[in-house]
């Protein structure tokens, strides 16, 4: 890997690969293989060859070529990027030569991006009122659950304290919203304890499993102007 991290949905990994002849005979009908999460990387190339620009390996000659990988979503939920490229090749005797490519000329282990993972959820609840005078008067809440990390984020939990609200959410994918609406009637107690207190909370998992969480309280004060008091 040439390029360099940190790497977003969208951005470019560009891998450089390098064929070299380390026999003592020439290798001919050479095939490169590089399929990435289903893109075909090796379509296309352009080998630049240390000796002649034949298409034969010669002894101890180098080829290189440039190819570029785009980030997925599917990518950064995996949290890795694992690149394996192979080539195959005919010696003067007709003899396949083949090899896997390794992170150095003596291994075949797959090339291996991390890419970071951001996991994040955020809640926010909102009342169209800003005050109450009664019992009986509605309150009118709002909750919106917004996926403002990198990752998708699964099974998706949102209570709401107050009313009793519960509602699932299957998946959010970055930058996702997830909004609903909910009512609460005013008590007696309500206007004794002079304000309504309503707070709710989210969780989900992660690509790895790992919890993701968030809370928000919203506070509905009683309308002092409105209260009489009798005696």
């Amino acid at each position: 890997v040439i390029s360099s991290a940190p790497y977003a949905l969208g951005d470019t990994i560009e891998y450089q690969f390098t064929l070299s002849n380390e026999g003592d005979v020439t290798l001919t009908n050479i095939v490169f293989t590089d399929i990435l999460n289903g893109v075909d990387l090796s379509s296309g190339l352009v080998w630049s060859e240390s000796k002649a620009e034949d298409n034969q390996l010669e002894v101890g000659e180098v080829w290189t070529a440039t190819a570029i990988y785009t980030i997925t979503q599917s990518d950064i939920d995996a949290g890795v990027v694992s690149n394996t490229a192979h080539v195959t090749s005919k010696d003067p005797k007709g003899n396949d030569i083949e090899d896997t490519s390794g992170t150095s000329a003596d291994n075949d282990d797959p090339t291996v991006t991390p890419i970071t993972q951001n996991p994040a959820l955020t809640v926010t609840k909102t009342a169209a009122e800003s005050s109450f005078a009664s019992v009986g008067d509605v309150l009118h809440y709002t909750i919106k659950v917004e996926n403002t990390g990198n990752v998708t984020i699964i099974n998706i939990e949102v209570t709401d304290d107050l009313t009793g609200g519960e509602w699932h959410i299957d998946e959010l994918g970055p930058n996702a919203i997830y909004t609903v609406t909910t009512t609460y009637t005013i008590t007696p107690n309500d206007l004794v304890t002079g304000s309504v207190v309503n707070h709710v909370t989210v969780s989900g998992e992660d690509p790895n499993g790992e919890d993701v969480g968030d809370d928000d309280t919203v506070t509905v004060n009683v309308d002092k102007s409105d209260l009489k008091i009798e005696k």
